[in-house]
């Protein structure tokens, strides 16, 4: 649990209109991204010795639905605008 001198540390560094749910919300989003690129990603060392980066899930899939797997993912999100300050 947070010590309640932190609490008040951190509010009173954020600014008036920031929205701290938001921003929760972002780092969640970041931690998925870096969770699933660790999941699918691994160093494997080779017979002969070797070290490279593989992808064990993707490897044992089909190249068209690494295709489709690939399309899905790639999904754009548009920017949110900041609200303007006046």
């Amino acid at each position: 649990m947070a010590s309640p001198q932190l609490i008040q540390r951190i509010e009173s560094a954020t600014p008036p209109g920031r929205d701290r749910a938001v921003d929760a919300l972002r780092a969640l989003a970041i931690l998925g991204v870096v969770l699933g690129h660790w999941l699918v990603t691994a160093v494997v060392v080779g017979d002969d010795g070797t070290v490279r980066v593989a992808s064990p899930a993707l490897s044992r899939v089909s190249a068209g639905y690494q295709r489709r797997l690939t399309a899905v993912t790639r999904v754009p999100v548009p920017a949110a605008r900041a609200p303007e300050s006046g």
